[in-house]
């Protein structure tokens, strides 16, 4: 009778250790799961948003495109400025980098992966405000103002070529934070993606 207390015991207490044990491994294996699924929602995203930038350049005038190709910066006089059309762009996504950071995956990433993220999308956070920033100045423009002329030519400059220039530089950013977190991925699932 005792040897079968003590065995239900021992089972018992063996089972709950084999229990707790393929729990821990699991969870680990779920969470390991959900961060690659966030950093694929991530790379999705920034490639998303890449694109648009790379957009942008390909319906600059093209005296101006080429010469920022070549240097990639470029200096723009008031007459080449007032070759772009104003700019309003639509904000970029960044859902994806949200939730990597709500989920608290975010601290899986390598510190020079997470550099690269963080870089990225502060300069397409800019963007979104600069963005935000032209409709508000163009609101101003649009009626009669008080301001100086100078004023009015530095304002109608910015909505036609504030934003546009930030989205431009940004492709390059958005190209060494996308290779980072690529990095992360395990290989087979970083091959599926451009």
């Amino acid at each position: 009778m005792l040897n079968a207390l003590l065995g239900g015991i021992i089972g018992a207490f063996v089972g709950s250790i084999l229990t707790f044990i393929f729990t821990i491994g699991w969870d680990k294996y779920k969470n390991k799961l959900k961060f690659n699924e966030l950093l694929l929602s991530v790379l999705l995203e920034l490639n998303e948003n890449k694109d648009r930038m790379n957009g942008i350049l390909e319906n600059w005038p093209a005296n101006i495109k080429k010469q920022f190709e070549k240097d990639n910066s470029v200096s723009l006089s008031e007459q080449e400025v007032k070759q772009f059309n104003w700019s309003f762009p639509k904000p970029y996504i960044t859902d994806s980098w949200k939730s990597l950071i709500l989920s608290g995956h975010v601290n899986q990433l390598s510190y020079e992966s997470l550099k690269r993220a963080y870089k990225a999308y502060d300069h397409i956070n800019s963007i979104n405000f600069l963005g935000d920033l032209s409709i508000n100045i163009f609101k101003i423009l649009v009626i009669p103002n008080k301001l100086d002329t100078k004023t009015n030519d530095n304002f109608d400059q910015f909505c036609r070529i504030g934003t546009q220039s930030l989205e431009v530089a940004g492709s390059k950013i958005l190209e060494e934070a996308i290779a980072a977190i690529k990095n992360e991925l395990p290989k087979k699932l970083a091959k599926n993606i451009k």
